[in-house]
């Protein structure tokens, strides 16, 4: 059973880097696509980003964060 982490134990966890990720690299992580990223993007929703000129990068503190608030935990109810 995992207990709760914070978002650097969840970086560790998750084996994410220590610096900005580009999107390919979140998709990975993610199981999703980089369109999928592009779409949420577009629409206003999912991850928050970073825009460095054209450039599209995620923190991934925001990327653990995100993966623990969609976390299901059976044992809770």
């Amino acid at each position: 059973m995992l207990q709760k982490k914070s978002s650097t134990s969840a970086l560790e966890l998750l084996n994410l880097p220590d610096r900005l990720m580009l999107e390919g690299e979140v998709a990975k992580v993610l199981g999703c696509s980089v369109q999928t990223l592009r779409n949420n993007r577009q629409q206003r929703k999912g991850l928050p980003y970073v825009k460095i000129g054209r450039n599209v990068r995620y923190t991934p503190a925001d990327i653990a964060a995100d993966i623990l608030a969609n976390r299901i935990d059976p044992d809770a109810a």
